[in-house]
């Protein structure tokens, strides 16, 4: 079956080729099973935790993680200019992570690699979060593709885009896509996130002043080497929970847990001085109140039950 679209590289219309996210070579050749759509959506609002995937629909890729993404020219071209650094690069830090660290004891790692190519390294970043990004996402940001597909290219902005790292506790491989979040004060990231164990990545557009907490800001490799520039990388990075959707969130399950029920104590209490004002008996909705401070139902069901029970 020949598969026809956009290259998200190139911006070309052809047939395009499967795309490894991460490279093969970088612990990726097996086969894998992707939730996505629907069952993702549901998930997200339901009664389960964001880590309890057990059970759920999915998607078996039995080429690996991925997708019919690049036209073949870009697929053999950014494979041979940045892929193999990649690879040596994250393979390099799972060694370290499997033979010389204690995940139990050790919160970070300072790692120095000899030998690399930190702009093919960081090339081959780039280029997969394109491949996680809608068709036309280098359209909306024709320097990236013009910093990709010239492999000599050092023209990339650290005002405009913001690439941060972390090392991931325990396997997971996943993306967003490009998001709007919202945090602080009603300010508004334009981000996205690739969790590829043993390593994950934080895309920000139009960065702003305020960072997110534990990665590591490795923009530089992007700015600061030409394309042969070789020798020892050094970087710092946290070892970090991945247990939601939601970038950034690098909480532990025993945090989710405890935030989750303050969070339905403070909303019933809420709900139960809206009923004292409407005069509203308790006997009529402490079942619903039992059943969500026990997780029977989800947050949008309990506010809908309640909106009944008003009406």
């Amino acid at each position: 079956m020949k598969n026809y679209g956009k290259c998200h590289i190139c911006g070309k219309n052809t047939q395009l080729t499967f795309e490894h996210i991460p490279p093969e070579k970088a612990n990726n050749s097996d086969d894998a099973h992707a939730i996505l759509g629907d069952t993702l959506m549901n998930h997200i609002g339901s009664t389960r935790q964001p880590w309890d995937l057990t059970g759920l629909r999915y998607k078996n890729l039995q080429r690996g993680m991925g997708g019919y993404t690049l036209c073949e020219a870009c697929n053999n071209n950014t494979g041979a200019w940045y892929a193999d650094d990649y690879i040596n690069f994250v393979n390099t830090i799972g060694y370290v992570l499997t033979n010389k660290v204690d995940l139990e004891k050790v919160k970070a790692v300072k790692i120095e690699l000899k030998e690399m190519h930190p702009l093919r390294i960081f090339k081959q970043i780039i280029c997969m979060f394109a491949s996680t990004m809608h068709a036309e996402f280098f359209d909306a940001h024709p320097a990236l593709r013009d910093f990709i597909l010239n492999r000599e290219s050092t023209n990339f902005d650290p005002k405009k885009y913001r690439i941060s790292m972390y090392i991931l506790k325990e396997p997971r491989c996943g993306w967003s896509g490009l998001n709007v979040m919202m945090y602080g004060n009603g300010k508004i990231k334009t981000v996205a996130y690739m969790d590829l164990y043993p390593v994950g990545f934080i895309l920000e557009i139009d960065p702003t002043e305020d960072t997110f907490e534990y990665v590591s800001d490795i923009t530089n490799m992007g700015t600061d080497f030409t394309y042969n520039d070789k020798g020892i990388l050094g970087v710092t990075l946290n070892i970090l929970e991945r247990n939601t959707l939601w970038v950034g969130d690098f909480r532990s399950k025993e945090d989710i847990l405890k935030q989750s029920k303050k969070s339905r104590i403070d909303t019933i209490e809420i709900i139960k001085d809206e009923m004292n004002r409407l005069n509203i008996k308790e006997e009529k909705y402490k079942s619903v109140i039992d059943e969500y401070i026990n997780n029977q139902i989800s947050s949008s069901e309990f506010l809908n039950r309640i909106e009944q029970i008003k009406g």
